[in-house]
């Protein structure tokens, strides 16, 4: 309807050079507009979503970085956060940090003995001080005091 309307405009002479870039310009923000909502289909779950999050629950414990991400897909970085922002509204990289906090928790409630420092470093995160603030940031509470609600 838009296109037949644009098409009939620029016939009959109706508007100048400038209108009619305008109406392409319109005509090309609408394409985009839709094309996001299309992507969000089954077909990009099994081919980017899936295969990115079995990723993060094989591999969560090691320094991942985006080329892995764009490794396991072979689609552009930019189309694998766009994927990811259409289903989940966030970025492969925060849900890492999210499984992340979830395995520490786990072992923070279950292995008493091992220091806040070594969940830190077996679930993936690369010094103290950052996996205590993504913690805290997620949980609202530091891991030592998650750990005490165990005890």
């Amino acid at each position: 309807m838009f296109v037949d309307q644009c098409y009939q405009k620029i016939q009959d002479n109706r508007v100048d050079t400038y209108q009619a870039s305008v109406l392409v310009y319109e005509f090309l923000l609408l394409i985009k507009k839709n094309q996001i909502k299309n992507d969000v289909s089954p077909h990009l779950m099994v081919v980017i979503v899936n295969p990115i999050l079995e990723f993060i629950r094989d591999n969560y414990m090691y320094d991942l970085k985006n080329v892995d991400f764009v490794n396991q897909t072979h689609y552009s970085l930019q189309y694998i956060l766009e994927v990811f922002r259409a289903y989940f509204d966030s970025s492969p990289h925060h849900l890492l940090i999210d499984y992340r906090v979830r395995k520490a928790k786990e072992l923070l409630a279950n292995y008493p003995d091992k220091s806040v420092e070594e969940i830190g470093k077996q679930v993936g995160f690369n010094t103290n001080s950052y996996f205590i603030t993504m913690f805290k940031q997620r949980e609202k509470v530091t891991p030592g005091n998650f750990r005490a609600f165990f005890q």
